[in-house]
């Protein structure tokens, strides 16, 4: 069994992560397979990481018994946040219309994350900035790490 944060790019996951280590004092991993603490010897990297973070679903999650949490964050706010880095930001991407992106590479993770029959929960970003406390508690409970 593995606990998975599902996410999209700009959505808050490294955030997300730092969280759960700092309250755990484990590692999690994610795009390139790094503990996020900086301070690694606070970790206890000897054991397997608790989260892995993805921005792609995996069909054998299913049946591989996984526990899967879905960061979820306005995604217009993420996708001129990611693109932010690629070229200015203009009217046009304000109003929807990106150039080289689409939202619906956005909404992919959701549809799975609906599809799928295993233990799943939602992190909304924006409750996670407002009701830090219990949402932290809540997460951390889903994934058995109190």
């Amino acid at each position: 069994m593995e606990n998975i944060l599902l996410c999209y790019p700009r959505s808050g996951s490294t955030w997300v992560r730092y969280i759960i280590e700092h309250f755990t004092n484990k590692a999690t991993i994610g795009g390139y397979d790094v503990p996020l603490a900086v301070e690694q010897s606070i970790l206890n990297l000897n054991t397997p990481s608790i989260l892995t973070r993805k921005h792609e679903w995996n069909n054998n999650w299913s049946q591989q018994n996984n526990r899967v949490l879905l960061l979820i964050r306005n995604y217009k706010e993420c996708i001129i946040r990611n693109m932010q880095d690629i070229m200015p930001i203009s009217i046009e991407m304000l109003n929807g219309s990106i150039a080289g992106n689409n939202y619906f590479n956005y909404i992919i993770p959701i549809i799975n994350f609906h599809e799928f029959i295993g233990q799943k929960q939602v992190i909304y970003y924006e409750d996670l900035i407002q009701n830090h406390e219990i949402e932290i508690k809540k997460y951390l409970a889903f994934l058995n790490l109190k």
